[in-house]
């Protein structure tokens, strides 16, 4: 998709494509929204964090500047830009690689009721 948007976008010809926000995407090319009326796309929605439990009473200084963190969709969208030019390093090749080989055990622990708590509306389904 994003290939086809930056064709059109060379070329000047006009392209729609599904994107969302914060995406690097609008940071590299002059993108609009289209009107969506009837909501088909969705109602703006939030970024959360998770921590274990404990660490805000071990960290209450970190829990404090994660609750007052903000950053517009334009500087996410800056800040995804800037890592995705900076490249894969070896280290990232690394993380990369040990991340496939432990993700599956880590999936395998991990409850999905801890997740449950996070959505909007508990009763939904992951």
């Amino acid at each position: 998709m994003l290939s086809e948007l930056d064709k059109a976008y060379k070329q000047k010809k006009p392209v729609v494509v599904t994107l969302w926000n914060p995406h690097w995407a609008f940071n590299s090319y002059k993108l609009k929204y289209l009107k969506d009326p009837k909501a088909v796309y969705g109602h703006k929605e939030s970024i959360y964090y998770l921590t274990r439990q404990g660490f805000s009473k071990q960290n209450p200084q970190i829990i404090k500047w994660m609750n007052r963190f903000q950053m517009s969709d334009k500087q996410l969208g800056d800040l995804i830009l800037s890592i995705k030019k900076s490249g894969t390093t070896k280290r990232n090749k690394r993380m990369d690689q040990s991340q496939s080989k432990t993700r599956p055990k880590v999936d395998e622990k991990v409850n999905a009721k801890v997740f449950r708590g996070c959505l909007q509306n508990p009763e939904d389904s992951l």
